[in-house]
């Protein structure tokens, strides 16, 4: 039996991203899959309703999308009972609203990112759905890309030492170019933050992934070039992980042309991901090849550089596979609520050394 899904929101991610990925593999409607969110489809799902306020966009995507249900309020969503999962993909400040009332209703759920505006509501998220025994999965797309999962595994296998700091950028011209229709992105009520909500969240939750510690201290600038917006359109962090490592965060919503990419400096090497089309990624060694015992993905290795084979998919089967997969088996998926939580936090933190002009310890005061 498939898993029966309701979106809420039918925007620009909707399109691009859940409803290919949702779709079964080898059809035309995951075919239709933005290149950053390829996972090539999913078995055993079933999108069966569609929630915007204004009905017309819905009506239009489920038309093309042959989806049989469209609703005007998403209260309504939540109350059909042949629904078990719900995505929330909505506006930022409605995350926490919609999240807690889908988990009240006995739905999983599987939330954008940021997924809430404050740790309060990221807490009462994840009080809600452990308290109905319901699944809540923060979309953080990039840590199922098999270039990331890649990096991992070379940095589980100790090939490069120790990690020493860790340099990510992600940068675009802004949200028009993803979506022009939408205007929310430069509201600070339904926004509420900028391209470190955006975009950097991305960054920060890969670096999280990648170094597998928790950030201690941040410290951060923000800024805003363009007059006609509410929120930061560039920021910039300084990070402290546990182990002594430490970090530089860029988000920029007025660089052109995008860069997204990782840079991780170790002790006996580096891996570079997002430098160039042709080698997505890459480690240097500064020991000899001969001189080396390591266990790390097949490649080109010559002269201290390797350049790993990257699988052609997600070792999980990408986001949606792996969340519909976690509802059958209900597994916990990852990025779990916490998960989602804690690089939320550290986002916040962010927001909070700016404001005050000063370095901020986490765990932030409740």
């Amino acid at each position: 039996m498939s898993v029966r899904i309701g979106i809420i929101g039918s925007g620009a991610i909707t399109r691009r991203a859940y409803l290919p990925g949702f779709s079964r593999p080898g059809s035309p409607n995951a075919a239709k899959a933005h290149p950053y969110f390829d996972f090539g489809g999913c078995e055993g799902a079933e999108v069966v309703a569609l929630c915007n306020p204004r009905i017309e966009r819905a009506r239009n995507l489920a038309e093309e999308f042959q989806i049989p249900t469209v609703f005007e309020d998403w209260r309504e969503l939540l109350s059909r009972d042949d629904i078990d999962a719900v995505c929330i993909n909505t506006p930022n400040a409605m995350h926490a609203e919609m999240t807690i009332a889908a988990a009240e209703a006995g739905k999983h759920v599987m939330v954008e990112k940021p997924m809430a505006a404050s740790i309060q509501e990221a807490d009462a998220m994840v009080k809600a759905a452990r308290e109905n025994r319901v699944l809540l999965m923060v979309d953080q797309t990039q840590r199922f890309w098999p270039v990331h999962e890649t990096a991992q595994a070379i940095l589980r296998s100790g090939a490069i030492g120790r990690v020493i700091s860790v340099r990510g950028k992600m940068a675009h011209g802004g949200p028009q170019f993803w979506n022009p229709q939408s205007t929310w992105f430069a509201s600070s009520v339904e926004g509420v933050h900028g391209a470190l909500f955006d975009i950097g969240i991305h960054t920060l939750d890969l670096m999280r992934f990648l170094i597998g510690e928790p950030v201690k201290e941040v410290a951060a600038f923000t800024t805003k070039f363009r007059g006609e917006i509410e929120v930061e359109d560039n920021a910039v962090a300084i990070l402290r992980f546990a182990s002594g490592a430490t970090g530089v965060l860029e988000a920029s919503w007025t660089c052109n042309p995008r860069e997204s990419s990782i840079y991780i400096y170790g002790e006996f090497g580096n891996i570079r991901i997002g430098h160039s089309a042709d080698e997505p990624i890459f480690v240097e060694y500064a020991l000899p090849d001969s001189a080396q015992n390591r266990e790390i993905p097949a490649g080109r290795l010559s002269y201290g550089r390797h350049v790993p084979e990257i699988p052609k998919r997600s070792r999980l089967g990408g986001p949606f596979r792996h969340f519909v997969e976690s509802v059958e088996k209900n597994v916990q998926p990852t990025p779990s609520g916490e998960d989602g939580r804690s690089s939320l936090e550290v986002v916040l933190a962010a927001f909070a050394s700016a404001r005050d002009r000063s370095v901020v310890e986490l765990p932030l005061e409740r």
